[in-house]
């Protein structure tokens, strides 16, 4: 019989539910290593990132477990970025620092996802350990249709650029966006 395809959107919440979610970070994680070591080390891949949740984010040796688990594969800690979102910082933004900073110290290195689309505030953004800034889709979206909208992704492009921040545009589909990130200074595309 022919399986049904389910989203993340929907197996998540019910893994959390279920007490299994961080069970099955591990193995996400374990099983990305795994696969993408050959691939970092022919250099057919710089890095791989991986999401990781704000519960995850929240729990005592959370960067110690997720060092060991993808050095226990042999992948090179400094070729891992982990996704987090801004609603990390909703909750505890002190602790979420603490955190952010201990898993930098395990080599990984730490990118803002989905940035544009929620908490924002820039000032507590400023002192986080983040090496990559990811803008969001929605952004990218309405760049051909509002001036405005160009305007402050320009504008993100130019700040993270002069933090020294990579920064990444997810969502683009279609040429014109292309051409315009790139004329901004955005050549990483997603």
């Amino acid at each position: 019989e022919q399986g049904c395809l389910i989203t993340p959107g929907e197996f998540l919440p019910l893994a959390e539910d279920m007490g299994e979610r961080v069970a099955l970070d591990g193995w996400l994680v374990q099983q990305a290593c795994i696969q993408a070591l050959p691939w970092i080390e022919s250099g057919r891949v710089r890095e791989i990132s991986v999401n990781v949740s704000p519960r995850d984010l929240m729990m005592p040796g959370f960067a110690d477990t997720l060092s060991a688990t993808a050095a226990a594969t042999g992948f090179p800690l400094d070729r891992l970025v982990v996704e987090v979102t801004e609603a990390v910082f909703i909750e505890n933004l002190d602790m979420m620092r603490e955190q952010l900073f201990e898993l930098t110290r395990t080599g990984v290195r730490m990118a803002l996802d989905d940035f544009g689309t929620g908490y924002s505030n820039l000032r507590s953004l400023v002192g986080l350990p983040f090496s990559k800034i990811k803008l969001d889709r929605s952004l990218i979206g309405e760049m051909e249709t509002s001036d405005r909208v160009a305007m402050l992704v320009s504008t993100l492009v130019q700040w993270a650029r002069a933090s020294n921040l990579e920064i990444v545009a997810e969502g683009v589909e279609t040429e014109m966006q292309s051409i315009l990130l790139k004329s901004l200074g955005c050549s990483s595309l997603q």
